[in-house]
This record gives structure tokens, sequence and C-alpha cells, in this order.
């Protein structure tokens, strides 16, 4: 893997949190969404995800997922097995 960073910035707007995790992964991986093998929904409550999404308020979340360690926070920054973008 290369060291590069994975984040889903605040520029990413209304895009749902789920989609800003899914998008670091592949990104991580150097893969397109599409050519993931695993599906998120699979791995974590992507509904929840979504909602913490929107919560207002200073928060950060990590789950495993697909063998990775992602960490999200408030701002939509995102790192993947410890690996900022």
């Amino acid at each position: 893997m290369t060291d590069h960073a994975l984040s889903g910035s605040p520029s990413a707007g209304g895009q749902p949190l789920s989609m800003i995790v899914l998008e670091a992964i592949a990104r991580y991986r150097g893969v397109s969404t599409c050519d993931l093998d695993f599906v998120l929904y699979d791995e974590v409550h992507t509904e929840a995800l979504d909602q913490l999404g929107r919560h207002d308020g200073e928060w950060q979340l990590t789950i495993a997922v697909d063998g990775h360690t992602v960490t999200v926070d408030h701002d939509r920054f995102v790192t993947v097995d410890g690996k900022p973008s």
C-alpha cells in the first residue's frame, strides 16, 4: 500500500458519510469503489453512519471494515489504517 492520505474532506458537501468512508477505502487500496470485494452495509450499519455524519458537534468514530481500521470525524476527515489523506 502506498503511504498517502485518504480523506472525505468537508468539501464532500452533502455526500453520505458511508460513501465517503467507502471511497477512502477504495483510494487506500488503489481501486474504484466498484472493485471493492465487500459490501459496506455487511460490515457496518450504514444508515447509522450516515446519521452520525449529519450530527452537529464534535465526534470521532473508529470502526473495523474488511480488515482495515477506519477513523472518521465530524469534519468528515477519514483515515484508513492510520493513513490520513
